[in-house]
């Protein structure tokens, strides 16, 4: 039987330490029969391990048209690349985590069910992966995540309370649904974004999701270093907020987070979230109070559970140290970034210098070396050097 192993997300899951996790190992994988590939396309803002991003990407020329027509011949081309692939592995795993919120969104409402036909035709059986987290840890990192990125500057509240909130599909009985429905119940392999829940004895969230394509985690594969996508935390996140109020800083934002980030690190205020930061007790309480319902039918559903529920993990909500900050807070902030770009227009400015004594060097050379030659090819080389000292400054 031929499985093309589908791993949806949900954002915030892990998602990017499993792809490269994958990509670093594809070599073991192939010796069992499974293969991460590279499908050989890259689209921009997207990483190149995020194999699956053809069944859902969104292009657009110069002038912000979308170009349904290229999509989908990118999309021919790769499933044509897909179907070469099943001559010689029996199991093929992609991935791509906005396919949790936003396929039928990016491409049409019949997503699953062209996805599921175009398969069958050639004999593949579709096996969907997907890992569920906490609806209040997932809401908070990826607002906060969206504050660093300057996609967001509304509270956390005015964003629950927003249209955009109903994209995150956080009521998971339904979207699992939505999808099983289409592709099956017995296709739908779902986990749980938590360390207590991972498949011992390891207990990691890659030795889980081999386990859940039908691996078992060896020495054979090589452990990558966990570098946690990491994102603001406290004054430093909420005068980020501000500052994507401010139209000004839309040009140089990406220069803006730079700095946020430099003087959040500098006083170890940037970290991964993993309790209810932004929301006080009664918030977080309330909150979570929508979907336990649906939490618990998805435990009995999919992961076949009496009455454990879905997730395991202690609430832990503590009140202490929410607080509004003070206009003396964002300015003791905005003053550590003016230091901090300081330091840097410092830097290149001795960089600068560095490079015009080069210049200086390179010119005298120049001069003595060409002093026998004729006028013409003088003019001609000084203004190539020209050009060359210019170009490096430009870099710098």
């Amino acid at each position: 039987m031929l499985k093309l192993y589908l791993h949806i997300g949900m954002p915030k899951t892990g998602t990017t330490y499993i792809q490269n996790f994958l990509r670093a190992n594809n070599n073991v994988l192939k010796e069992k029969g499974y293969v991460y590939p590279d499908f050989g396309v890259r689209f921009d803002a997207v990483g190149a391990n995020r194999n699956a991003h053809f069944l859902v990407s969104v292009i657009r020329d110069e002038n912000k048209k979308r170009l349904v027509g290229t999509e989908h011949e990118i999309e021919d081309e790769c499933f044509e690349k897909l179907y070469g692939l099943f001559e010689e592995y029996p199991n093929v795993i992609i991935s791509e985590e906005s396919i949790w919120n936003s396929a039928e969104r990016k491409r049409d409402k019949n997503f699953w069910k062209n996805l599921k036909e175009r398969l069958e035709s050639h004999g593949i059986s579709l096996k969907i992966i997907v890992y569920l987290r906490r609806q209040d840890l997932y809401i908070q990192s990826f607002w906060a995540q969206q504050i660093k990125e300057s996609r967001f500057s509304d509270t956390l509240q005015e964003y629950i309370n927003s249209s955009a909130f109903k994209r995150a599909k956080l009521d998971y009985k339904q979207r699992l649904d939505e999808i099983s429905k289409v592709v099956g119940k017995e296709n739908m392999l779902v986990r749980v974004y938590e360390k207590e829940q991972y498949a011992p004895p390891q207990k990691t969230i890659v030795s889980d999701f081999l386990k859940t394509v039908g691996l078992q985690y060896t020495d054979e594969y090589t452990e990558l270093e966990r570098l946690p996508n990491r994102s603001l935390s406290g004054v430093y996140l909420e005068t980020m907020r501000e500052l994507n109020k401010v139209g000004i800083f839309d040009v140089h934002n990406k220069y803006v987070q730079s700095l946020m980030k430099t003087v959040a690190e500098n006083n170890n205020d940037i970290k991964s979230i993993s309790s209810n930061e932004f929301m006080t007790s009664e918030e977080t309480v309330e909150f979570l109070a929508k979907y336990k319902d649906t939490n618990d039918a998805v435990a009995r559903e999919y992961l076949s559970r009496g009455d454990e529920g879905l997730f395991f993990e202690e609430l832990k909500v503590s009140d202490e140290g929410k607080h509004k900050y003070t206009s003396t807070d964002y300015v003791r902030v905005l003053a550590q970034m003016l230091v901090v770009q300081n330091e840097q227009v410092c830097e290149l400015r001795e960089e600068i210098k560095e490079l015009k004594e080069e210049n200086k060097q390179l010119q005298s050379t120049v001069n003595w070396v060409t002093a026998s030659f004729p006028k013409k090819v003088k003019r001609k080389l000084k203004r190539h050097i020209k050009e060359i000292f210019s170009r490096k400054k430009t870099e710098v």
